[in-house]
């Protein structure tokens, strides 16, 4: 046996025993790594992946309050929620760090948003939609993930713009960096964009 096949195998026990994933995950992910697949393939795989961590997910991250009611009635961040939303996203292993930046920097745009806006009830502008799944239509399940296509608008060396497709019909534009030597999420849907 050469010495990378027993280093790769150590990586990918490492990573299947590790892993805070479901199991499949660290396969792909070290499927990802040892074999070389294309630059469009590891883009397609990383969101796709991404997906599915967000619909095993979703029930954790939809608890946190990231918008709520001042006194006076108006809307406005909740920040000690937001971060505490930024650290769930921190175990994905699919985003980048300018992913988490972007997210912030999102509702930092929204914050200065609500200021100034007399919103009082109803669903808060821009937040009247799933933030990763761009729509309201949506199911959050493997399945529906299953039945998204992917297509590679724009790529370069270090970025690849992709757009997703739901199964209802809805576009997902995400954009992947290079980050050391993978492709993660830094952008998705009106984050970051």
């Amino acid at each position: 046996m050469s010495f990378k096949l027993i280093k790769n195998l150590t990586v990918f026990l490492f990573l299947a025993t590790t892993s805070y994933l479901p199991i499949g995950y660290a396969e792909a992910s070290f499927l990802n790594h040892v074999q070389h697949v294309s630059q469009e393939q590891q883009a397609k795989n990383t969101v796709h992946d991404f997906f599915i961590w967000y619909t095993t997910y979703y029930q954790t991250l939809s608890q946190y309050r990231l918008i709520i009611t001042q006194i006076d009635g108006h809307y406005t961040v909740n920040w000690p929620e937001l971060n505490k939303f930024l650290n769930a996203w921190v175990q994905n292993p699919y985003v980048s760090k300018h992913f988490h930046e972007n997210i912030r920097a999102y509702f930092e745009r929204i914050d200065r948003n609500l200021k100034i806006s007399t919103e009082k009830e109803g669903p808060v502008l821009d937040l009247d939609y799933d933030l990763f799944f761009c729509s309201q239509e949506y199911d959050v399940n493997h399945t529906f993930v299953s039945h998204l296509t992917y297509k590679i608008i724009k790529k370069n060396q270090r970025k690849l713009k992709i757009q997703v497709t739901t199964p209802y019909g809805s576009s997902i534009p995400i954009e992947l960096e290079t980050d050391q030597y993978s492709l993660k999420i830094s952008k998705i849907c009106r984050i970051g964009f």
